[in-house]
């Protein structure tokens, strides 16, 4: 009777592994959406014959045709284009910021729409005007105002859910969210940008806070 006990035991445990392995391994349990599918095509179809992007290629083909432009048409700013639309609908704002001498000047850093400033307060149909970095940027999830001198400013560029991981949950795919290329500075009011922490050559970074 124990042996029988004993051997009704150990096959129970064996085929309750076998369940469980079968049941988390089924690829049939993983439902994956539409976006996430036409992401990972979009990413493949551009990575090959490598399976991913190499973090310093982006960056690299960016200054190779910013330079080409350049020379082509002999305009020293290569950043002329600027977004007409759509307007009728608002995006996310990942990071807000009031200028602490006047509370009227508001600032805003976008997801993909990068640094917006109003001087009042936000309020009116034409309230917002867009902030030209001379850099790509496109998240701005950080900013950080001077409270002495208010002309100068940081930004945090980037906005990215994990670091060189897919991750789980929201942040299960590479191409989400946008990177950054560090902090850049400026002591004029936004009139004009620099670096003050450089992370061109490695576009997997996003500044969270400052």
């Amino acid at each position: 009777m124990k042996q029988f006990f004993y051997s009704f035991y150990f096959i129970s445990a064996i085929l309750s592994f076998f369940f469980f392995y079968n049941f988390m391994n089924d690829e049939s349990e993983i439902k994956l959406s539409g976006a996430y599918k036409a992401l990972t095509y979009f990413n493949a179809a551009r990575a090959y014959p490598a399976e991913t992007i190499p973090d310093k290629a982006i960056f690299h083909e960016y200054i190779k045709l910013e330079n080409q432009f350049v020379k082509e048409s002999g305009n020293e700013s290569a950043n002329s284009w600027k977004p007409i639309g759509p307007t009728n609908m608002g995006g996310r704002t990942l990071a807000l910021a009031l200028n602490p001498q006047n509370s009227n000047t508001l600032f805003a850093g976008s997801a993909s729409g990068g640094l917006w400033v109003s001087y009042t307060s936000g309020k009116g149909a034409s309230a917002w005007k867009k902030i030209e970095t001379g850099f790509p940027v496109l998240g701005v999830m950080a900013i950080a105002i001077d409270p002495v001198d208010t002309n100068k400013m940081y930004i945090g560029t980037g906005e990215v859910y994990n670091y060189q991981s897919t991750g789980t949950g929201a942040a299960i795919r590479l191409t989400r969210g946008s990177y950054g290329i560090g902090i850049l500075k400026t002591s004029d009011g936004g009139a004009t940008w620099q670096k003050s922490l450089d992370w061109s050559y490695n576009e997997s970074r996003g500044v969270q806070a400052i």
